[in-house]
């Protein structure tokens, strides 16, 4: 298993985004802006992006119960 290089202190490094409409450019954002991934993955990885959503929507369909 690869080193996680994604740790700041030993604490997961996270970033958020607002999406302007084009989701790739939000993504590559969104990762940029915790390093990026070329020191990290090779070609022929497969890597999994887990994004957190969140709506105004109430709970359950949000992820704030408090909504």
């Amino acid at each position: 298993m690869k080193q996680n290089l994604f740790l700041h202190s030993g604490r997961p490094l996270v970033s958020k985004v607002l999406c302007d409409g084009n989701l790739e450019k939000s993504i590559e954002c969104a990762v940029s802006l915790i390093g990026g991934v070329d020191n990290l993955v090779e070609r022929g990885d497969t890597i999994l992006l887990k994004p957190n959503y969140n709506t105004s929507d109430p709970f359950p369909g949000s992820s704030d119960s408090d909504s």
